[in-house]
């Protein structure tokens, strides 16, 4: 095949993925639930085996993008707040179901298959778990989380032992994660914290983008899994890109945008349904659902939630899936078994998936954005920095940023701009805004909003305009995810 055909082919991939991604997102389902069934849906064309068969680099580097950014989003953050009772907590939420799970795929496979897909049925999605959940007020909603991380983390670490070939490999890579532990965080903030004396536009974004590359293909080269270790520099990293949001925001929007979509079509796309025996199919996929069974019982008796929220943990959809391409990749699972997996995972997803949405459209949610409590709160993009400060004195979280035309750019938020204080009157917004903010006409029903819940909930506020008009009031991200929650809750 022509390189020129597969440049268009993979052009034509990623639309139909965004595509693919866009209508489940309206149907209130996971994100990933639209590339991976493109992907399911594809996989019997030839073409679409051609491009991933002539440009693996996009699904690996897709691949290691998607689990340094899951270990740098929610997982990170909830691993730095871990106490001695959420290790317990989490190490029994993940051997419960583990012992249950490998008890029944020991009856129809070998050790080792059986092992890998325990681990893979028996740990939770912590970063699906919370958008599912993040917009209900739940008791102990960040304690379970934690404990959630935790058993991820330690099905992670089990995949990582699973890839090491023998002993010696195994007492270096023991030292070297005791080192990184240790000292990781530390020096990764040494190299990168001198992006003050950088010249180069972006040398810090690219800095984090060469890690990711780099030691994905390195670790490879070591016979490891390099999906666990671009997780592991995720969590690394968490820290540091939480006081750097736009980085961050810069880093989801190339993942987002280009290589996580053509990597969840592609893990799709490599499934042979010929391979599949249906014995084997449904011992999966009763594995899985008991499995969810028992956790959503766990959850439940810690937590008190009800049924229902309690379920939504148990939801797939993440760095399961890139440990499971991960593993195909170096030939660590056989493709019949690769394939009934993909297809149990996607299942699992949308199962749990239309759990949420049946909540999120029990009822119609009337209001528009006119009637919420809006507050005047907009700089324009030449003013000096005084007159964000002002407001941010008044007690105002986040401020609008508006062009000449009054029509909504960005925003800033008061850490942005408080170590400015001295120097305000000298700095114009243009120098210091963040680009990008959500933007809503004021007769929109929150309904819209609810569409867009992933997207909104990076910014901490949301610009209303009036028609032509252009900037008419803004409202606190949160407290638009609250109303909602408030509306649709049964």
């Amino acid at each position: 095949m022509e390189a020129e055909v597969i440049i268009s082919m993979i052009g034509l991939t990623l639309l139909l993925a965004k595509a693919a991604e866009e209508l489940t997102l309206k149907l209130g389902l996971p994100s990933l639930l639209g590339p991976l069934s493109l992907g399911l849906l594809g996989s019997q064309l030839t073409q679409l085996k051609e491009e991933y068969r002539y440009a693996p680099l996009l699904f690996v580097v897709g691949l290691n993008f998607t689990a340094f950014l899951l270990g740098s989003e929610e997982l990170g953050k909830l691993i730095r707040e871990v106490k001695g009772r959420h290790v317990i907590k989490g190490t029994i939420f993940f051997l419960v179901p583990f012992a249950i799970s490998f008890a029944l795929l020991q009856t129809s496979l070998d050790f080792k298959s059986s092992i890998l897909l325990a681990t893979i049925f028996s740990m939770p999605s912590t970063l699906r778990a919370y958008t599912l959940l993040k917009h209900v007020e739940l008791e102990n909603f960040e304690e379970v989380l934690t404990i959630l991380s935790v058993s991820e983390i330690t099905a992670v670490t089990i995949i990582f032992l699973l890839s090491l070939k023998n002993v010696l490999m195994l007492i270096i890579v023991s030292i070297g994660l005791i080192i990184t532990i240790r000292y990781g965080t530390v020096v990764f903030r040494k190299v990168l914290e001198a992006e003050e004396q950088f010249l180069a536009k972006e040398l810090p974004l690219t800095l984090i983008i060469s890690m990711v590359l780099t030691l994905g293909y390195a670790s490879e080269s070591f016979g490891l899994n390099s999906a666990v270790v671009s997780l592991l520099l995720g969590v690394l990293a968490s820290e540091y890109l939480a006081e750097r949001p736009w980085l961050t925001s810069k880093l989801k929007t190339i993942n987002h945008s280009l290589f996580e979509p053509l990597f969840f079509v592609g893990s799709g796309a490599l499934v042979n349904f010929a391979t599949v025996t249906y014995p084997t199919l449904l011992l999966l996929i009763t594995t899985n659902f008991i499995v969810a069974l028992v956790k959503t019982m766990m959850i439940k008796w810690w937590s008190g939630w009800r049924w229902r929220y309690s379920a939504l943990t148990s939801v797939k959809g993440g760095i399961d899936t890139a440990l499971l391409a991960s593993q195909y990749k170096v030939n660590g699972i056989s493709l019949d078994l690769y394939s009934s997996s993909i297809t149990v995972v996607t299942l699992n997803t949308l199962t749990f998936g239309s759990l949420a949405v049946t909540r999120k459209r029990g009822r119609k949610v009337a209001l528009r954005f006119c009637d919420l409590k809006l507050v005047r709160a907009a700089v324009e993009l030449s003013e000096p920095l005084t007159s964000a400060l002002k407001m941010f004195e008044e007690g105002i979280e986040a401020v609008v940023v508006v062009d000449a035309a009054n029509w909504p750019v960005g925003y800033l938020s008061a850490a942005d701009v408080l170590h400015l204080k001295d120097k305000a009157d000298k700095v114009r917004v243009y120098e210091v805004y963040r680009e990008g903010v959500p933007v809503f006409d004021c007769e929109d029903r929150l309904t819209k909003a609810m569409v867009l819940e992933e997207e909104i909930d990076e910014y901490p506020v949301i610009a209303v305009v009036k028609g032509s008009f252009g900037y008419f009031g803004s409202v606190q991200t949160r407290a638009v995810l609250k109303k909602l929650a408030e509306a649709v809750s049964p």
